[in-house]
């Protein structure tokens, strides 16, 4: 098996299959990356939590900036949305 971007996703899948036990534990990821829409689509993991990383950190550069006072007006928002992913929805 290769390393991939998942941090970590292919091996655990892989170490819970050897062992057997792939289909009694719940496998839930952080951000949807590619390789990890892939392995919701084959219901290797069964959720990831994605919290739009983009808007993270346009959120936190623009409250900087406003904190600094190069830019004006006030955040709209530092609330930051979460979309749970699963075989279902991805």
């Amino acid at each position: 098996m290769t390393m991939s971007p998942t941090a970590g996703a292919f091996e655990a899948i892989s170490a819970l299959r050897s062992q057997g036990r792939s289909e009694d534990v719940v496998i839930i990821a952080h951000e949807l990356t590619e390789d990890r829409r892939t392995l919701l689509k084959e219901r290797a993991i069964d959720a990831v939590i994605d919290q739009n990383p983009e808007f993270e950190v346009r959120t936190a550069t623009e409250l900087m900036a406003r904190l600094l006072g190069r830019m004006e007006g006030v955040a709209s928002t530092t609330i930051t949305a979460v979309q749970v992913y699963t075989s279902e929805n991805v």
